[in-house]
C-alpha cells in the first residue's frame, strides 16, 4: 500500500491494480471512497483495461483471433511497480505471460496519482511498445464513493448534477451488459439535480455516450456538496449495484465503452476503441474534486 498526503486530503493506493483503497479528508478524517464491503460490492475504485465491460460468451478478437478476456479487462490481476514523489504517486505495470492470453500486444500501463489542495488527479498512460502492430484499448475508471450519512428507509439518499444538461439520456442495457439503441430519459428535478433513490439503477447502468458531460458533482441527501469528477471522456456512466439498496455510487469515467449490442466481437472495429500505433503513448485524465 502506498500513501500520499499534502495536509489536505491523504490517499491510499495499492499497487495490486493500482487501486484507490481510501481518500480522506485530513481535517475531521471524513471518508469518501467506498469500502469494499463484499455484501454490496468487493471493490473500491477499480480500473479498466484493455475493454470495459462485458465482452460477450465469445470474447475479443484480435489479430483474426478469439481471446477469452473478462469483464473490465485485467488491471485488477496486475502488480504495479511504484515510484513515489513529491505529492505523486507513479504506478508501471507491463504486458505478460498472462495478458498474453487475453490481449495479444506488447504495452506499457502508467497509473499516476497527484494531489494537488482539495483535488485528486489521477492519469492514465498507455504505451504501444510493440514494433509492429497498432494495438485496439479500451480505458477507464470506475471508483464508488459513499453516500453520506445513508439510510435504508430515506426516499432520497443524495443526487448528482451535471454540467450543462436538462436530461439525463441513458442508453438501455440489455441482459448481457452491452447497450441497445435504446434511450432511457432520466428527468432532473426542479434544481437540475438527478435524485439518488432505491429504484434508481433498477436499469442497471445509467450510461451517457453523447459526450457531453465532463463535470458530475455529488450531493449528499440535504443537497449539501460532497465531490466533483471531471473527465473530458468519450462516454460517462452511473452505477449502484441493482435491488441492494447500497450506501454507494459509482461515478465512471469511460474512455471507451462497453459493447453494444449486435456490435463486432472485433475489438479494433468497436465504435469507441482507441487505436494506437507501434511507439505511441495514449494519456487521458480524471480529477476528483473534493468539496
Amino acid at each position: 500500500m502506498r500513501t500520499l498526503s499534502n495536509g489536505i486530503l491523504e490517499l491510499e493506493v495499492s499497487e495490486s491494480g493500482a487501486e484507490i483503497q481510501s481518500l480522506r479528508k485530513v481535517a475531521g478524517n471524513r471518508e469518501y471512497i467506498w469500502n469494499a464491503d463484499p455484501k454490496y460490492w468487493g471493490k473500491h475504485a477499480p480500473n479498466l483495461f484493455p475493454i470495459i465491460g462485458n465482452p460477450g460468451q465469445e470474447g475479443i478478437v484480435c489479430k483474426g483471433e478469439t481471446y477469452p478476456i473478462r469483464k473490465h479487462g485485467f488491471v485488477s490481476e496486475l502488480t504495479f511497480t511504484c515510484t513515489e514523489g513529491d505529492r505523486i504517486l507513479e504506478f508501471v505495470a507491463h504486458d505478460n505471460e498472462n495478458t498474453q492470453k487475453v490481449f495479444p500486444y506488447h504495452f506499457r500501463l502508467e497509473i499516476i496519482f497527484q494531489l494537488s489542495r482539495n483535488k485528486v488527479i489521477q492519469k492514465f498512460r498507455v504505451r504501444n511498445t510493440g514494433n509492429e502492430e497498432v494495438m485496439p484499448f479500451q480505458i477507464g475508471a470506475h471508483p464508488a464513493f459513499f453516500l453520506p450519512n445513508f439510510k435504508e428507509e430515506d426516499s432520497v439518499h443524495g443526487y448528482l448534477s451535471f454540467n450543462s444538461i436538462e436530461e439525463l439520456h441513458s442508453h438501455e442495457i440489455n441482459p448481457n451488459g452491452h447497450y441497445t439503441d435504446n434511450i432511457l430519459l432520466f428527468e432532473l428535478d426542479e434544481k437540475g439535480m438527478l435524485p439518488l433513490k432505491k429504484d434508481t439503477f433498477v436499469c442497471d447502468t445509467i450510461l451517457e455516450t453523447r459526450g457531453i458531460i465532463n463535470r458530475t458533482s455529488l450531493y449528499d441527501k440535504d443537497r449539501k456538496p460532497v465531490l466533483t469528477v471531471k473527465a473530458n471522456a468519450k462516454a460517462m456512466a452511473y452505477w449502484s449495484p441493482t435491488g441492494k439498496n447500497a450506501p454507494f455510487v459509482c461515478i465512471e469515467p469511460w474512455f471507451g465503452c462497453c459493447r453494444k449490442e449486435q456490435e463486432t466481437s472485433v475489438l479494433a472495429d468497436r465504435e469507441m476503441t482507441t487505436l494506437l500505433q507501434p511507439g505511441e503513448t495514449y494519456e487521458a485524465e480524471v480529477e476528483i474534486i473534493i468539496e
